[in-house]
């Protein structure tokens, strides 16, 4: 009692705001005038039932109340009790939040019962005879069992949450405050679907909650997708448990919360390094069966070549070689995710790259219409990397960023480099699609991507990526949807 006492003379302010705006919930088609009347002359009552201890002058209080002010609510004082209860939340979410060392939210919460009590009882059978309404409780012999539980989940830091009938926070362990990143204290007293409106949008977790609060029936969900404000896209499984009383019946409500949204990740890992270890197997067989004939066109184009007298056929022919060169070379990748080989390792001007990357891809048919652009700086010094290898990486997302501009009637594909003192610097731009928030966390992962099904492997950025780590360097994205994307490489320049 006299630590409520503390708590309500020092915030008398705070608490009057918070009560004003729960009761405007409450009571939505009242003015803010009347609502902020209502709540002042509650808070009256309050303090002469809490601070002055007199319980009978504090239920005359609040029978003038609605005899001089609001006799419309004569016939329905669960009105007025519900406004009453409501100052319980305010008190506990008050005392959490000014609090100094952790507190006992479901100690207190109980305390805080059992002081308004005999208040509530008495406001009940002053306005209906009859009524006999108190305060909802957690059973005396149910706290002890409820806190060593606790104890242990907050030391597992595994997520607990437990709500009271009316769904406002009475609990929030140490493990939620780690993955939600919100302290109890902005949470306790608050109502879930409040404090957390994307609840109300995940159909199967509202329903089983409502199902425990109000029938008593427990729920386990399992992989649910959920949108947290502070930590992200999230999976959780939810176990969601009534808490029960001899003679209230339903009383509230325990979630535990398992975050598996690092389980299904590391899942997914091992998935996709099974379907690396079969591409693998299939590589080495696909490796043999193309190669033999592609040797024999590779010869014949050169036989072609040398025989040639007319330049713009030899031109074409060592156009063929070309692509015949690129096709080796990506066999040579999918032979690497089951037997890597050594690369040569070499001096390299990546403006020279870039020029051997746009001879290659001018005439694909993705780009037969659109403009390509370079901005190269002539005196960027040369790294240390494969050049096959690098080659392949602006390949891709060259050919990734025609794909990005299908059906742009101006598109342009810029390639551009620049070096400072420690890294030469490449950039792709393109002017297509661009990619969307959800997908860019993902596009370096290894068989994503936002290609129709048939169209994309996505293995080319997850490969380009690799390489491009594999010689010390970075390459990030960024991207705008309807406006284009820009993928940067740096490398370190080569030291003497």
């Amino acid at each position: 009692m006299k630590e409520l006492q503390t708590f309500l003379i020092k915030c008398q302010s705070e608490i009057s705001t918070d009560w004003q705006s729960r009761v405007t919930k409450l009571l939505p088609d009242w003015e803010q005038g009347r609502i902020k009347n209502l709540v002042h002359q509650l808070l009256t009552a309050l303090n002469i039932y809490l601070i002055d201890q007199k319980l009978d002058a504090a239920v005359q209080h609040v029978f003038k109340i609605v005899r001089d002010h609001f006799t419309e609510l004569s016939g329905q004082p669960d009105i007025l009790v519900n406004a009453l209860l409501i100052s319980r939340y305010i008190l506990l979410a008050t005392i959490a939040r000014t609090s100094k060392s952790p507190i006992d939210s479901l100690e207190l919460f109980s305390n805080i019962n059992d002081i308004y009590d005999p208040f509530i009882k008495a406001v009940g059978k002053e306005l209906d005879s009859g009524s006999d309404r108190g305060a909802e409780n957690l059973p005396k012999d149910f706290i002890p069992a409820l806190e060593k539980g606790l104890l242990s989940i907050d030391f597992a830091g595994i997520g607990l949450f437990i709500l009271d009938k009316q769904l406002n926070f009475i609990h929030w362990s140490r493990g939620l405050e780690s993955l939600y990143h919100i302290s109890a204290h902005d949470v306790l007293g608050e109502n879930i679907l409040v404090k957390f409106p994307a609840f109300q949008e995940e159909e199967s977790f509202l329903h089983a909650l409502k199902q425990a609060s109000e029938i008593g029936q427990p729920a386990e969900l399992y992989g649910i997708k959920h949108k947290s404000l502070n930590a992200g896209n999230r999976i959780i499984d939810f176990k969601i448990a009534p808490l029960m009383e001899t003679e209230s019946g339903v009383i509230g409500v325990s979630v535990l919360v398992h975050d598996i949204t690092d389980h299904e990740r590391l899942r997914e890992h091992l998935v996709h390094s099974e379907k690396l270890s079969a591409v693998g197997t299939l590589a080495a067989g696909f490796a043999h069966e193309v190669g033999s004939p592609l040797n024999s066109i590779s010869a014949l184009a050169q036989v072609l070549k040398d025989k040639a007298t007319d330049e713009y056929f030899k031109e074409k022919t060592a156009l063929i070689q070309q692509y015949i060169d690129r096709i080796a070379r990506t066999v040579r990748t999918l032979v690497d995710f089951s037997q890597p080989t050594a690369h040569k390792i070499e001096n390299v001007y990546l403006n020279m790259v870039i020029d051997h990357v746009i001879r290659i891809i001018k005439y694909d048919k993705r780009l037969k219409y659109q403009q390509i652009i370079t901005h190269l700086d002539p005196h960027i010094p040369q790294v240390v990397t494969s050049f096959d290898q690098i080659l392949q990486v602006f390949i891709n997302i060259c050919l990734n960023a025609a794909d990005a501009m299908q059906g742009i009637k101006d598109g342009q594909l810029q390639l551009r480099t620049w070096a400072d003192e420690r890294y030469v610097y490449s950039s792709v731009t393109d002017n297509g699609h661009g990619i969307s928030k959800e997908d860019i966390n993902h596009i370096f992962e290894p068989f994503f991507t936002t290609k129709q099904k048939g169209q994309g492997t996505g293995l080319g950025l997850w490969v380009s990526y690799n390489i491009v780590k594999n010689y010390s360097g970075r390459i990030e994205v960024e991207s705008e949807p309807d406006v284009g994307t820009t993928f940067t490489i740096s490398l370190p320049i080569k030291k003497d």
